[in-house]
């Protein structure tokens, strides 16, 4: 009697090793509407993140930011891109791919607007805190410029300085991503399209030497002044905790397939595509 050939086994994947973390960002403005948290203009939501390799899972729990998202809703980012998923509707907002556009097309609207007194400045401010276990290097980066808006005869002239200070840290195997990214406006350093182009470089450049760095903590003030009384301060702060490395499932960083593209109003629409990319796991690294 000829005994039976053993079947051959399918190997068992070992577990593949990202990182996760929780995000807790805060905005408070006294002249900015109310948001989804908070008392009257602040807003802020709580976060739980997962990443694995270049693409990451940030999970809504608590709070949101007006018109974007709210709990249960969450958002996957890779190394350039950010898109909002709604399972409640399922939709799926690619929001770079459409903010992207509308800076493009912002020199084609009817209205005459010129950026003037551009800034970016690096300074460097020591060591930092330790978090989750990471030591930090800290900066601080100010940004500053003017806008003059003219339509017929009139004139508005208004000016901005964001003032931002980063905890940096170099953490070996994790990938820098839009929301974590210490290295400037654009993740490729070649700026943003439109009329902040000029802008963005100088930040690009100034930032760049904060590295490949992850930024663990932030804060921010934003000063706005459009004229005697028309002046507005934002504070905004995002701290990351419980940094660590987990087991990251990489099916959780999709789109399900029968989710529809939704549009954000008020921005470009024209050929955005059907979110293909986000619909299948990420590549084995």
């Amino acid at each position: 009697m000829i005994a039976p050939r053993a079947r051959a086994q399918r190997p068992i994947p070992p577990p593949v090793t990202g990182f996760t973390y929780t995000l807790t960002a805060t905005t408070d403005s006294p002249t900015a509407p109310p948001g989804v948290t908070g008392g009257p203009g602040s807003q802020g939501y709580v976060a739980h993140a997962s990443v694995l390799g270049p693409r990451g899972r940030m999970d809504i729990v608590e709070g949101g930011i007006p018109e974007l998202f709210t709990k249960g809703d969450y958002l996957l980012f890779d190394s350039s891109e950010v898109v909002i998923v709604h399972p409640s509707t399922q939709h799926v907002v690619l929001l770079t791919e459409q903010t992207k556009r509308a800076s493009g097309q912002m020199d084609s609207i009817p209205l005459n607007m010129k950026v003037s007194d551009e800034k970016a400045t690096l300074d460097s401010l020591g060591s930092g805190d330790t978090i989750s276990t990471f030591p930090t290097l800290r900066y601080r980066l100010t940004i500053a410029f003017n806008v003059e808006m003219a339509v017929a005869s009139m004139v508005t002239r208004v000016g901005s300085e964001a003032v931002t200070d980063y905890w940096v840290a170099s953490i070996p195997g994790m990938a820098p991503n839009p929301l974590l990214r210490s290295n400037g406006m654009s993740s490729s350093g070649a700026g943003v399209p439109g009329m902040l182009h000029g802008l963005s470089l100088r930040v690009d450049s100034a930032s760049a030497r904060m590295g490949r760095t992850i930024v663990l903590r932030s804060s921010s003030t934003t000063r706005i002044n459009a004229g005697p009384g028309r002046a507005m301060q934002t504070h905004s702060s995002v701290v990351v905790s419980d940094l660590k490395r987990a087991p990251v499932n990489k099916n959780s960083l999709i789109v399900p397939i029968q989710y529809k593209v939704e549009l954000l109003p008020g921005l470009p629409t024209d050929s955005l595509g059907d979110g293909a990319k986000w619909k299948v796991p990420p590549p084995n690294e």
